[in-house]
């Protein structure tokens, strides 16, 4: 049997006035950190680097200063990524597919890593230093001054970090209302998660192309909005994780699971009119919640992250609620149907 080699993890940061990239040995307490979790591939620095050198010219050309911005790079051994999806998706009641013909290396990893040891480094290194014990309100501020951006797999990982963190404050003595706002202080602006988005213990707001064929194992609104091409932007509330969606986002074929094309110099020739509008959204809510985390301000609400003279929030809002009156319509017929 081969030896089990366990997960791992570290950061990775941009050099002042971009001289490259360096291991980041701590991250400051006192300035706003943007740390980037980026998919299941991002096991080198290069895909790291990746990800801030799209990212970094949103901040520069909104003449946001004084961020620190780290990547993750990733080495998962032999914990298979795939199946840390399969295992949250599990535990927030899905029915996945063909889950028992991955039990036994399920359970040998859930023996080997209960808690993915990549997942407790990025604990260590991002979360550990910034709880005060006894202090509610400077361990909030130290929160506050962490945005995480996620793309794909880095979903899965805030999930996973989000418990890790819920038990260690709790375990750090925290009340539960302290605890909730301690979590809720975090923010995350995630592009096509690949985990649960329903109560995610952390504040986060999602994007998503109902073209993407890589978002398995669906969400609850994911059966009646995947693959429907033509969907025009639409926003789903708290209840489905604060997700705007919209049919094909990318003009080149293959490219909806991506983040790239939507933060490249030309993107607005890359993207389709709905994929404009929703990297729009994101890039807005991005800079917004940066800005505000900068200010000492509290965080904004969703329409205030967003919105700007070409994404209309109320319009999006309204498309995601007759949807999800529309669902709910179908599950009351399933139930009745059931019950008889």
């Amino acid at each position: 049997m081969n030896k089990y080699v366990p997960s791992r993890s570290c950061l990775i940061r941009m050099m002042p006035n971009n001289m490259g990239y360096s291991m980041a040995d701590n991250i400051p307490l006192d300035k706003v950190a943007l740390v980037i979790l980026g998919g299941g591939v991002t096991t080198d620095e290069k895909r790291a680097s990746g990800y801030i050198e799209h990212i970094e010219p949103v901040l520069k050309n909104s003449n946001i200063k004084d961020v620190n911005i780290y990547s993750a790079v990733y080495s998962f051994g032999s914990l298979d990524s795939d199946l840390l999806k399969i295992n949250l998706f599990r535990r927030a009641g899905r029915k996945i597919k063909n889950a028992i013909q991955q039990e036994q290396k399920l359970n040998q990893i859930n023996e080997n890593e209960p808690v993915p040891e990549y997942v407790l480094d990025l604990y260590d290194e991002i979360i550990e230093p910034r709880i005060v014990i006894g202090d509610v309100a400077t361990t909030i501020q130290n929160m506050r001054n962490l945005i995480f951006y996620n793309h794909c797999h880095g979903a899965v990982a805030l999930r996973l970090l989000s418990e890790v963190t819920h038990k260690e404050l709790k375990n750090a003595g925290f009340d539960d209302k302290s605890v909730s706002a301690i979590l809720k202080s975090i923010i995350a602006i995630q592009h096509n998660p690949v985990g649960p988005l329903e109560k995610p213990g952390v504040t986060t707001i999602n994007f998503l192309s109902a073209s993407d064929d890589v978002l398995e194992y669906h969400n609850p609104f994911s059966d009646h909005v995947m693959g429907v091409h033509n969907l025009e932007p639409s926003f789903f509330g708290e209840t489905y994780g604060n997700v705007f969606v919209a049919g094909k986002l990318n003009v080149q074929q293959g490219a909806e699971h991506g983040f790239s094309d939507g933060y490249k110099s030309d993107s607005g020739a890359r993207l389709t009119k709905n994929g404009q509008i929703i990297f729009r959204a994101e890039q807005n809510a991005l800079r917004n919640v940066i800005i505000a985390a900068q200010d000492k301000a509290p965080i904004p609400n969703i329409e205030q992250c967003v919105s700007d003279d070409i994404v209309d929030f109320n319009a999006m809002k309204s498309g995601g609620d007759k949807l999800s009156n529309a669902m709910m319509g179908i599950r009351q017929m399933s139930k009745n149907n059931h019950q008889k």
